[in-house]
């Protein structure tokens, strides 16, 4: 059991050496399910959601930026 935690804290240590916003391109590799393109086009469908949903006044203020961060865009666009 001791090993195994100790793998974890390696790994966990070794993952938050790099941001998760530096990992982003990285999906660009990995298919999300075949026909609707990788999770990198799926992230960049999300932040195009968000966005039209920010012009739309669904979403404003702090939950914008927020939800724009998570989508994987670096900033609201108008």
């Amino acid at each position: 059991m001791v090993a195994r935690l100790r793998d974890a804290a390696f790994f966990l240590a070794e993952d938050r050496k790099r941001p998760l916003a530096d990992r982003v391109e990285d999906l660009a590799g990995v298919i999300f399910q075949q026909g609707l393109g990788t999770y990198r086009d799926k992230a960049a469908r999300m932040a195009k959601l968000v966005q039209a949903m920010g012009r739309q006044g669904a979403l404003s203020g702090d939950a914008l930026s927020k939800a724009t961060r998570a989508a994987g865009s670096p900033r609201p666009t108008s």
